[in-house]
């Protein structure tokens, strides 16, 4: 049964050999309400009469946990039940099976469970069958356990990366994160909670961890609200760990948005030859574990004149490649951003992805000579209007001077009218 399978891959070996090859695995068409059919195919390794070679099958499933009850208050514990199948569905007739559930919590912490076939040890819930099973039979188990951890998800992550050929690329991760576990009943209150996990709160989310690149500088980690200084991080020997507090805690049914940046030197990341060809390698996914991204967004904004070649993604899911334009500082016909989204990405994604695009670096002169040419142009215009404020200021010191003489003119041979002897009368 394929109820919300994310991902599926299979290995096989001989019995006495430890190197394996990963096998082909191809989805046929036909289909019916409960299961989906697969083929494994291994003809570069042919098996001989009678050859007995060890197959693992790896399924990676989500939302497998219901709750039960849905809400609780905030002293209560989180319960949950699990439905699964006690044998493994096959073409094939089996002649033996044996299932073990590992289970988050000890036996003790288990409120029931199906007993058919079934032995509970410790954290181990173990299916035996003994006779052999019919293909494509279904032999169903349930089991109801205390849960007491968050239940977590990203709804959306978008995972920025901003180039620059100065030497600088900019990263910024932008996460809404929600608590799926059971729903808070009343009032949240700190005499009740206890960062501890021990009296109330127990299915709440209090931190998180991540893991960034080896060369990653300049973290920061902020919400709406702004920065959030309850974080650490630390360099090991090939990336860094960054350990997150969430500005309050996670309880069900709630949500809450965050955002991580740091920069990283071009130089260790971009491979660039003599004709301007560049590759560019960077991380895709998301680098918190057992995570699940719903919705998930790569961008990778380019220099400005930048034509994008090739993108290399080694990755068997399905996603979708677009591109588009963004616009920054003196940005003049925009760059070309590189966009690629994806649904259900976990931690198994977090993989190298390769970007080959052509830049002129030529182009990294244009911005300082457009700021140059701006300024030049700015002084000069000053220059001309003070000399021309200077020029007209002057013109009419002359006129006023000019008439002021006249003036005075006019007035002595008003004067000399009026008293031609010169005496006074």
């Amino acid at each position: 049964m394929t109820k919300n399978l994310l991902h599926l891959e299979a290995k096989m070996t001989a019995m006495e050999e430890e190197t394996s090859i990963n096998l082909k695995i191809h989805r046929q068409q036909k289909t019916d309400q409960d299961f989906h059919f697969y083929d494994f195919t291994f003809r570069s390794e042919p098996m001989n009469y009678e050859e007995e070679r060890l197959i693992v099958i790896t399924e990676y499933y989500s939302n497998q946990f219901d709750l039960l009850p849905k809400k609780i208050a905030l002293i209560e514990d989180q319960f949950v039940t699990v439905d699964n199948t006690q044998n493994l569905i096959s073409f094939y007739e089996t002649q033996q099976q044996r299932t073990k559930i590992k289970l988050p919590v000890s036996k003790n912490k288990v409120l029931t469970y199906t007993q058919e076939n079934a032995i509970l040890d410790k954290d181990r819930l173990i299916y035996t069958h003994n006779e052999p099973v019919e293909p494509f039979r279904v032999i169903p188990f349930k089991t109801h356990f205390e849960c007491n951890f968050s239940l977590v998800i990203f709804n959306s992550v978008e995972k920025i990366h901003e180039v620059s050929h100065w030497g600088n690329i900019a990263v910024e991760e932008k996460y809404q994160i929600e608590n799926i576990g059971a729903k808070l009943v009343g009032e949240f209150g700190r005499v009740d909670y206890d960062d501890n996990a021990v009296k109330g709160g127990r299915n709440a989310l209090r931190s998180l961890s991540t893991v960034l690149p080896l060369r990653a500088n300049n973290l920061w980690y902020r919400d709406e609200i702004g920065n959030i200084s309850s974080s650490k991080a630390f360099r090991d020997w090939d990336d860094v760990k960054m350990d997150l507090e969430l500005r309050f805690p996670l309880l069900g049914g709630w949500k809450s948005n965050f955002m991580i940046g740091y920069s990283l030197p071009t130089k260790f990341h971009a491979d660039v030859d003599d004709e301007g060809n560049t590759k560019l390698n960077l991380t895709y996914g998301i680098g918190f574990d057992d995570i699940l991204a719903k919705n998930y967004t790569f961008k990778i904004i380019l220099p400005e004149h930048s034509t994008v070649s090739k993108v290399t993604l080694p990755i068997e899911a399905s996603y979708k490649v677009t591109y588009e334009k963004s616009f920054s500082f003196l940005d003049l016909f925009g760059r070309t951003t590189v966009v690629i989204t994806m649904n259900n990405l976990f931690d198994i994604h977090h993989i190298p992805v390769e970007i080959e695009y052509n830049f002129n670096s030529a182009w990294l002169l244009f911005k300082p000579f457009l700021l140059v040419g701006f300024f030049a142009l700015v002084f000069m215009v000053l220059i001309v209007y003070n000399r021309i404020e200077i020029s007209l200021n002057s013109e009419e010191k002359s006129m006023l001077s000019t008439s002021n003489s006249e003036s005075s003119g006019s007035a002595d041979n008003s004067n000399s009218t009026r008293n031609p002897t010169g005496r006074k009368e």
